[in-house]
């Protein structure tokens, strides 16, 4: 208890058990209300705070408490090390620290002891972590943030009468619509940055529409977003349109390698092989010496069943720098198709050889023994 000056005047001890509550609630309050953790069970059964005691509500609802035969306990001073640890534990919701605090008090007593024992040494040391995770206010506002979350996370999705509440994290999440954010939405800088945060949370339908009203307030609009439109539309399957924002994009860098790589890939997943092809010798002549182009060019080539020309890509990957055995497998597989048996057998041979071991290396060395008896036959 402290004075009006804040400084320490008197320390209260409450009542550990509930014979020595009985003794002294007659006189003083047998629990600190703010340090007051219920069961659900209780407030089923009724318990509220009565409205004719507006003063000393929360000591009549302890009484009525007693007389319905509720137990009520205080944990001890050595005990509470174990609650300021669950209490420090950022990966816990609040229900789940009340949960395992509330359970503690099942234990035996020798082992709440031991646990005490084993994590009273602990203690100062997770709070110098802590603090050390959480230097500044911008942090700790985050860690708030978070926690809120996840409590509504939980209360959503696993209480038992869930069902009875509109689930919120299953709608979808537009932040212009709320009258607060709407008007602070309103500028670019705000709207690009809300954008960029759907997009980095795999909320490709929000972000697409951030990006949009983006477009429309800010006339002198940098051309990246172009691309991000692009890369919102493909990741949420629609290559069509992801196509149409890249070729805008297109327009501002012809050059972007990495814009072409994503056009190659949604051309390709369209199988329209002539346009991804393109691309594809465009993206070779940008990076020469890049592994994965030239071994895509070659899937594109081998989708369409363009074999000898899947070959003579992979057997320029294969003479790149990098390059390892990527190349040894295609290459086998496609000079058997052409009928080259000899190639074919050579490079199988050098996948069983040197090859690092698969769960599918049966499949090698079953084309080998096809590809063997192929070279046999008159």
């Amino acid at each position: 208890e402290s004075n009006d000056e804040c400084s320490l005047h008197n320390i209260r001890t409450y009542p550990l058990n509930m014979a020595e509550v009985l003794k002294t609630m007659y006189r003083v309050s047998p629990l600190a209300h703010p340090t007051v953790m219920f069961r659900r069970s209780f407030f089923e059964a009724g318990f509220r705070y009565s409205s004719r005691y507006h003063i000393c509500e929360d000591v009549t609802m302890w009484y009525d408490a007693v007389a319905a035969h509720r137990v009520i306990n205080n944990l001890p001073d050595h005990q509470l090390v174990l609650a300021k640890l669950v209490n420090g534990a950022p990966y816990l919701c609040n229900s789940d620290k009340f949960s395992l605090t509330l359970s503690m008090g099942g234990l035996p007593q020798a082992q709440r002891n031991m646990m005490v024992q084993q994590l009273d040494a602990q203690h100062e040391h997770i709070k110098e972590m802590q603090s050390a995770e959480l230097p500044g206010d911008k942090r700790l506002r985050e860690a708030i943030v978070n926690k809120f979350v996840q409590d509504l996370y939980r209360f959503f999705t696993l209480f038992s009468r869930r069902k009875e509440f509109c689930p919120v994290f299953d709608s979808k999440m537009n932040l212009d619509t709320i009258p607060l954010l709407s008007q602070w939405l309103r500028n670019a800088e705000n709207t690009e940055f809300v954008a960029e945060l759907y997009l980095k949370n795999n909320l490709y339908d929000e972000a697409i529409d951030a990006f949009t009203t983006l477009l429309q307030l800010d006339e002198c609009v940098n051309p990246i977003i172009y691309q991000k439109l692009g890369f919102a539309h493909q990741c949420a399957g629609r290559c069509i349109e992801a196509i149409e924002w890249y070729k805008r994009y297109e327009l501002a860098d012809d050059n972007n390698l990495w814009t072409i790589r994503h056009l190659i890939s949604c051309y390709w997943r369209m199988h329209d092989y002539d346009n991804a092809i393109a691309y594809s010798l465009k993206a070779q002549l940008l990076a020469p010496d890049n592994v994965s182009i030239a071994l895509n060019t070659g899937h594109i080539y081998l989708e369409k069943a363009d074999y000898e020309q899947a070959m003579q890509h992979y057997l320029k990957a294969d003479f790149m720098a990098g390059a390892k055995h990527r190349a040894w497998r295609p290459i086998a597989w496609c000079s058997f198709l052409v009928g080259n048996m000899d190639r074919s057998l050579n490079y199988y041979n050098k996948v069983m050889t040197n090859d690092t071991p698969t769960v599918t290396c049966c499949w090698p060395l079953t084309m080998q023994k096809a590809v063997s008896r192929s070279t046999h036959l008159p």
